[in-house]
């Protein structure tokens, strides 16, 4: 799908809107992914089902380093995959822990009022660099 909306871009939300339905105008798509990784690029977006009119958003680019985000400790993640199912999220966990060969975790996290997601992420990057090269092997958040 054609993407309508340059990104990165900051969409101010409008009366019925909700963020997987925003989130498929800019990019096409919506994932539960790509709803953490939005989340994750607007920190004060407590509960991504409340969203207010009249607020705005960022959309992020979704390069390689979307996928960083800041851990509880202040180290650096990268988010791999955020998923309903836990077997969806052991099996990605399994078959980057091979391909990678560095360890690879699985948080529960909540991005609405619904069941607990599942985020799969390659943990605790001091450097900005090494976490980058890691996000890069991960390939494009929206795959073609």
């Amino acid at each position: 799908t054609e993407r309508a909306i340059t990104v990165p871009a900051l969409l101010e939300i409008q009366l019925g809107d909700t963020l997987a339905a925003m989130a498929n105008r800019v990019y096409g798509t919506q994932s539960y992914t790509l709803l953490d990784l939005i989340q994750a690029a607007n920190p004060g977006l407590d509960d991504p089902s409340r969203i207010i009119a009249g607020g705005v958003v960022l959309f992020p680019s979704l390069d390689a380093a979307t996928r960083i985000v800041s851990g509880p400790d202040g180290q650096l993640q990268v988010i791999a995959l955020t998923t309903p199912s836990l077997r969806q999220a052991l099996a990605r966990q399994s078959l980057l822990q091979k391909q990678l060969a560095q360890p690879v975790e699985i948080e529960t996290v909540s991005l609405y009022d619904g069941p607990d997601l599942y985020r799969v992420f390659l943990p605790a990057f001091t450097d900005p660099d090494d976490a980058l090269r890691s996000a890069q092997t991960l390939g494009p958040v929206l795959q073609k």
